[in-house]
């Protein structure tokens, strides 16, 4: 972040992870969404549940209960505040 000491938002990807076409316009979107709901700390781009029969409107983000670790979204606040407790060393 030192680096870039303009961006609101960090993403956090697995080395191995292949991201879809739309990866960057969807975090945009969930962005805006994070900064008018202060209630959302993350926002993941993987879904165990993103199935065709459960994804029929390409605009709809659903709000879950638990956490998926494979890409995902968090703001700069949030981001340095846990980031201090990460041992960034340790194999997942």
């Amino acid at each position: 972040l030192a680096a870039n000491p303009w961006a609101r938002h960090v993403i956090v990807l697995e080395d191995d992870l292949i991201v879809a076409p739309d990866f960057i316009t969807f975090f945009a979107r969930a962005a805006q969404v994070m900064e008018r709901d202060p209630t959302i700390i993350c926002a993941s781009g993987y879904n165990d549940n993103g199935f065709e029969s459960n994804t029929a409107d390409p605009h709809q983000m659903w709000r879950g209960e638990h956490f998926m670790a494979l890409g995902w979204l968090l703001s700069r606040q949030v981001y340095q505040e846990v980031q201090v407790s990460w041992n960034m060393d340790q194999v997942w």
